[in-house]
């Protein structure tokens, strides 16, 4: 029985690991050359026109990928104000920026009504910064966390000028002859209000 053995002057074959190192690498970039990087959360404010279209990238902020140049805020960072009403001493309690917040109403309990400060945006001029915020205006929902009653918190399309946008929320009770009324807030209520850009 004969075995078969290669000849001495064939070379070895090795695989060559520096060619496949960089051949797995530039698969692996493929993707990323082709379609560019997209950060949520970048170390420094961005903002580039290309085109008719603008890309920006915007510490602290979400943003929603509209098309592979454009992305639009949903949700900021900056905290709501008090711009007006409720009752005495109302304060932002807590807040994840506009994402979700909380409002102390403040002590009287006379106090049906009162207006939220958000941001709008406003484009970057010639220093490259920008105002992050709402593009057209805010969507807010709220709820009150203290006091379980037949009042309903509800918040009033925004209002947006001057780079600035408002949301007026009131407590409304229904009436037994149908519609709804304006009933005081409970003195110290707290309400839970959500609020996405559009």
């Amino acid at each position: 029985m004969s075995t078969y053995r290669r000849p001495h002057f064939w070379p070895r074959r090795r695989p060559n690991r520096a060619l496949l190192f960089w051949t797995l690498l530039c698969f692996l970039l493929m993707p990323v050359l082709a379609f560019g990087v997209y950060e949520f959360v970048p170390s420094v404010d961005n903002v580039e026109t290309i085109g008719s279209a603008q890309k920006a990238w915007r510490t602290g902020h979400f943003y929603e990928i509209k098309t592979g140049l454009q992305k639009n805020a949903l949700w900021v960072s900056t905290a709501p104000t008090i711009s007006s009403g409720f009752g005495t001493s109302p304060s932002i309690a807590a807040n994840n920026g506009t994402a979700a917040f909380t409002v102390n109403v403040g002590t009287g309990g006379t106090a049906y009504a009162g207006v939220i400060g958000l941001p709008m945006h406003v484009a970057a001029t010639g220093d490259g910064q920008g105002t992050q915020g709402a593009t057209n205006g805010w969507v807010c929902q709220c709820t009150d966390l203290s006091t379980i009653t037949a009042g309903i918190c509800m918040a009033s399309a925004s209002s947006c000028s001057n780079g600035a946008c408002t949301v007026t929320v009131t407590n409304e009770v229904p009436q037994a002859a149908g519609g709804l009324a304006h009933g005081a807030w409970t003195s110290g209520d707290v309400l839970g209000v959500q609020c996405g850009a559009y």
